[in-house]
């Protein structure tokens, strides 16, 4: 059976990101986890969106260029989705925690691409992360 189109099939988004981020983890393990973590993305909550999306972006700058590429693709989505009309302070405190020359470098790529998923107004309030 192809899980890919069975999207009524839970998959288990922290186990799988748990085995990504393994130190021992070889490069064909990553590539499946990497790949399944995205579409795990497309299944769950959006409160566990919220809370999970801050969790990738932990150390990012460490991973390989196309894998970043998934990850902000991912974060990008459930910012559109998540926070269209503004972000929570429980939210924006997990993207706070992030070191700041991993916020930087994560704002300079890919802030276009989020306006851009922002279909609606309300998607360019500014939120504050910064304290």
């Amino acid at each position: 059976m192809e899980v890919k189109h069975q999207t009524d099939i839970g998959l288990p988004l922290k186990e799988l990101w748990t085995m990504y981020t393994q130190a021992d983890a070889t490069p064909m393990v990553k590539n499946f986890c990497i790949v399944y973590v995205e579409m795990a993305f497309d299944r769950i909550s959006l409160k566990e969106k919220e809370n999970m999306a801050p969790v990738l972006l932990t150390d990012i700058l460490k991973l390989p260029q196309q894998h970043q590429e998934i990850i902000l693709r991912i974060v990008t989505k459930v910012i559109g989705e998540c926070h269209a009309t503004g972000i929570s302070e429980e939210a924006a405190g997990k993207y706070r925690s992030l070191n700041g020359s991993q916020a930087s470098a994560i704002s300079r790529r890919r802030m276009p691409t989020w306006a851009f998923h922002c279909p609606e107004q309300s998607c360019y309030r500014k939120a504050s992360l910064e304290k």
